[in-house]
């Protein structure tokens, strides 16, 4: 389900060098409705859709995102790693979605997290980690906005 309407283009910058974040790679064959829709009931939170995000003016190049505050601590996003002509980020070419943290709490740790995905059947794999450039700057573009 795309959100086709109101699809933004951003620039990457290099401070995204320096942003902390947390992510999580999940592998489902679901849609990413679904997927939104069990982070949501298995975390407590409430992700919803958002504009999709694309790396340049191209609509084959967008992504769709879910996201979500928690208590104004927390920013959350889900984001396709795959569309039906690229992927987000290459060297994770098969993880199916990210899940993006702004900020790690005591609610919200990301081994806590992951230990809690891992036990929903909706997933075939959950994995913490470690942010290459590509989502970077994906992080550093949703996480600014």
């Amino acid at each position: 389900m795309k959100n086709t309407q109101n699809n933004k283009t951003f620039k990457f910058s290099d401070k995204a060098e320096n942003l902390d974040f947390y992510v999580i790679g999940i592998s489902s064959v679901e849609k990413i409705y679904k997927i939104s829709w069990q982070l949501n009931n298995i975390l407590g939170i409430e992700l919803s859709l958002s504009d999709d995000f694309s790396k340049n003016s191209d609509s084959e190049n967008s992504y769709s995102v879910f996201s979500g505050i928690f208590e104004d601590l927390n920013k959350f996003f889900l984001i396709e790693n795959k569309n039906i002509k690229s992927v987000l980020s290459s060297k994770y070419k098969n993880i199916d979605y990210f899940f993006i943290l702004s900020t790690e709490t005591e609610l919200f740790n990301i081994s806590n997290i992951s230990e809690r995905l891992i036990k929903s059947k909706l997933f075939q794999g959950v994995f913490v980690i470690e942010p290459c450039k590509d989502l970077k700057n994906t992080a550093q573009v949703l996480i600014s906005f």
